[in-house]
């Protein structure tokens, strides 16, 4: 039995080259799951959160980051708090585990109160249009 961990059931997922996950989830939270999103995100994040001007978009910010911490910890076996991400010279995250980068590609969108996370080895794109339409280019 796999043991449930931010939400996410560790050992439900194993990463499998070129293989495509496609996350959908609600860009909604209780106090308390938002709460412990806020506290997953680093220091960067949060002072990113923080200069939202309207809460709604605060709140998405944390809720997005924060599934998306839990989400990839849990392919990547390590605590969400312990990710770090960087940005590629053209804007693009990546993952880093353990110092180093991770080989996995992922990309997160949004659109309204939806997000998407495309996890993915080959590379791929993912938007989420307004109604829950899903486009991937590849």
């Amino acid at each position: 039995m796999s043991e449930k961990q931010h939400g996410v059931e560790s050992g439900d997922y194993t990463l499998i080259n070129k293989s495509i996950d496609l996350w959908l989830e609600e860009l909604s939270a209780t106090d308390n799951e938002y709460q412990l999103y806020w506290k997953l995100l680093d220091a960067n994040e949060q002072a990113k959160a923080m200069r939202f001007i309207q809460e709604k978009h605060r709140k998405q910010y944390v809720i997005s980051h924060g599934k998306v911490r839990t989400i990839l910890a849990s392919y990547i076996d390590i605590a969400p708090e312990k990710l770090h991400f960087e940005v590629e010279a053209y804007g693009k995250p990546y993952c880093v585990a353990d110092g180093r980068p991770h080989e996995i590609k992922f990309n997160l969108s949004h659109s309204d109160n939806k997000m998407g996370l495309l996890w993915v080895i080959m590379k791929i794109w993912v938007w989420i249009l307004k109604y829950g339409t899903v486009k991937l280019i590849f």
